[in-house]
């Protein structure tokens, strides 16, 4: 019978410092997983690690990489040292991730490479990259953290929204080339959580007041509640759901009516 565990599996999260990579970081360990962990602080991977090792028994963490994912050729230099020192991996999120939220009209040739850099081109990367450890697998899962907003207008900022719409066209056609070597890829769609990320959101009580107006569950989401589906769909138990994007909302895209 399978355990609800992911007991000899090794994954790689990016943007694993902070906000809901830190909660996959965290939800993945508990549940056995061997930790890859990369992003651009390191400090805070290192307060990550040292949180870990204080509360799991034999420590979860691998190795902890300070890379800037919108540096394509960094990107590339990382998985090439992830591929010579590991004979597999099981797991990839992708959720390294930012935003520049101005008027559309503002934004500048810079700001819209940058953002599709770290947010489309770099997961792309890792995954043609890493494929080879990902065969090695047996039953390899690929995770993508998008967005609402690559569904909706959200007020997002045109190079965010667009950017995560192409990670969930990248999902569904690595999930049917990829089905193959059984490796199963899908993406997980959020609405507004409590990360650092969207704290200046907040701060601005009228978009909060519009935010919350807009849910049905009259509420932000916190990121345990995107990691836990990230775990579960890291799971063997999720061995035919490949392909999909999962949005996590509190019922937002359910009603027209918020």
């Amino acid at each position: 019978m399978k355990q609800w565990n992911l007991l000899g599996k090794t994954a790689l999260i990016t943007g694993a410092s902070k906000g809901i990579g830190r909660e996959i970081a965290v939800q993945f360990a508990t549940l056995g997983a061997k930790l890859i962990l990369c992003a651009r602080n390191q400090e805070d991977l290192t307060n990550l690690e040292n949180d870990l090792m204080s509360k799991i028994a034999n420590s979860p963490v691998l190795e902890l990489y300070k890379v800037d994912l919108s540096d394509i050729e960094q990107t590339k230099k990382f998985a090439n040292e992830i591929n010579s020192k590991y004979s597999k991996i099981d797991i990839i999120v992708n959720n390294a991730g930012t935003n520049i939220r101005k008027p559309n009209e503002e934004y500048t040739d810079e700001e819209i490479k940058y953002l599709f850099d770290l947010l489309y081109f770099s997961p792309l990367s890792l995954c043609r990259l890493l494929l080879p450890l990902l065969k090695n697998s047996g039953k390899a899962s690929i995770i993508n953290i998008s967005s609402i907003g690559s569904q909706f207008d959200v007020g997002s900022g045109f190079p965010y929204a667009s950017a995560k719409s192409a990670i969930n066209q990248l999902t569904r056609s690595l999930s049917n080339d990829w089905a193959q070597f059984n490796i199963r890829v899908n993406s997980v769609a959020p609405w507004y959580i409590r990360t650092p990320l969207t704290e200046s959101v907040f701060e601005n009580k009228v978009k909060y007041d519009r935010i919350i107006e807009r849910t049905p569950m009259k509420r932000v989401g916190e990121p345990e509640e995107i990691a836990s589906l990230v775990s579960f769909l890291a799971m063997d138990h999720a061995s035919y759901i490949t392909g999909q994007l999962i949005t996590v909302d509190g019922g937002t895209s359910a009603t027209i009516f918020g």
